[in-house]
């Protein structure tokens, strides 16, 4: 940790000596950096812009950045209130950057240039400048082969964040969207890229979380709109795309709604159609989360989720995650749990084109058999459809019958 101690102008040789300084530390040690102040967007602000432009990111990218603190702590947005939202955009953020651009045309100058001209005229030696580019841009960040790489990232837009990690290194795109979790899938990468292992070499696989900023309201198909706009923004197309559970809802959607981004569908365990008593058993969870109780959740989402042994063997793991659990991210699950109410495209099924395979347990105890035969049912007539019954995995199967779970997805992308 390195106190600073910077002072509210950044222009004084003062804020410009320490700066230098901290940043000449963050050169010789390994991301990620943690950069505040008290509000994030003076001193942070003006750090974090620096570091941006330094890395590569535009104009436009680094003005987004900087205007989510306002939406985080003011309510202020483009969309909520576009006067003020510009007011502050131009007496601060542009007077940062077309400061550190010398006073020229910041809006037509290339950033990073501007920003490695400000720091070495500043101090920073270039030896010390090509060392903290190459940290911010990976290049120097681990000696894992890239192949082996775990890669973390945010879509940013002036309505939403969005978080995503990728491995793998191949030319096809696969992206996964996790069912309904209690925690961020973002914890879980090392998990997720050993279990998709298989896909590597073919793939660069995309995993997304839910947006960070959540409404009080968000149903599956406000996912999926959140969801195919990050794709859109990202430039993915072509997508070989899988949903889990509630992943695979939001998939579904995309499919229907975007049938240009996707190239082939998986479903696992998921539901074109959630029933009262299907989301029965997410309002018990939610119910869980409302009463602060993490450990009751945990378990209860393990008891439904996995085979009875499965759930005995993890249920000590899952008490000590419990103890994890912050009320932020009990009050998001409800959100998203509740997202999942009155789900039901199954009249809109037959807008999917593209192939689409179905992957079940006989045994699921969130969402039941039903769900699996209802999707069976209204996408018979699709020559692209196929489906797969696996017997005693649980809804979780996609998980307690890996690695099969996963070659029998790698083949069926294979052959479409």
């Amino acid at each position: 940790m390195i106190p600073l101690g910077l002072t509210a102008s950044y222009k004084t040789d003062d804020f410009i000596g320490k700066l230098i300084n901290g940043l000449s530390v963050a050169a010789e040690n390994d991301p990620p950096y943690l950069v505040h102040c008290v509000e994030g967007k003076d001193r942070t602000g003006y750090v974090c812009m620096l570091l941006e432009a330094l890395a590569g990111a535009s104009y436009q990218e680094i003005v987004d950045d900087y205007m989510l603190t306002y939406d985080n702590y003011y309510g202020i947005t483009k969309a909520s209130d576009p006067e003020k939202y510009d007011l502050i955009k131009e007496k601060n953020i542009d007077v940062m950057l077309k400061y550190v651009c010398g006073g020229n045309d910041y809006m037509n100058t290339d950033l990073k240039k501007a920003a490695e001209d400000y720091l070495r005229s500043s101090g920073m030696s270039d030896e010390t400048l090509e060392k903290l580019e190459d940290r911010l841009t990976n290049k120097m960040v681990s000696q894992i082969p890239e192949e082996q790489q775990i890669l973390f990232n945010t879509v940013l837009t002036y309505k939403f964040r969005m978080n995503y990690f990728r491995f793998g290194t191949g030319s096809k795109t696969m992206v996964i969207l996790p069912g309904l979790s209690v925690q961020s899938v973002m914890g879980s990468a090392e998990a997720v890229a050993q279990e998709y292992e298989v896909f590597r070499d073919d793939y660069t696989v995309y995993v997304f979380d839910r947006r960070d900023d959540l409404p009080l309201s968000y149903t599956v198909e406000d996912m999926a709109r959140d969801t195919a706009e990050a794709f859109k923004i990202l430039g993915l197309k072509d997508i070989d795309l899988f949903g889990a559970s509630q992943g695979g809802m939001i998939a579904m959607v995309i499919a229907q709604d975007h049938p240009e981004l996707v190239h082939s569908l998986i479903l696992g365990s998921s539901s074109c159609k959630v029933t009262d008593e299907q989301y029965g058993t997410i309002a018990e969870w939610a119910d869980f989360a409302r009463r602060k109780d993490p450990v009751g959740l945990y378990l209860s989402f393990g008891e439904k989720v996995y085979p009875e042994a499965v759930f005995e063997q993890y249920r000590d793991i899952l008490v000590d995650m419990a103890g994890t659990v912050t009320e932020k991210e009990l009050s998001r699950f409800i959100i998203l749990a509740e997202g999942t109410k009155g789900f039901d495209v199954s009249g809109k099924m037959s807008l999917i084109k593209c192939p689409v395979l179905s992957l079940v347990s006989d045994d699921d105890h969130v969402l039941g058999k039903e769900a699996g035969e209802l999707i069976c049912e209204v996408m018979k007539d699709s020559p692209l459809f196929e489906s797969y019954t696996y017997s005693g995995f649980g809804h979780a199967v996609y998980d307690t019958a890996a690695p099969e779970f996963q070659q029998r997805m790698l083949s069926f992308y294979s052959k479409h």
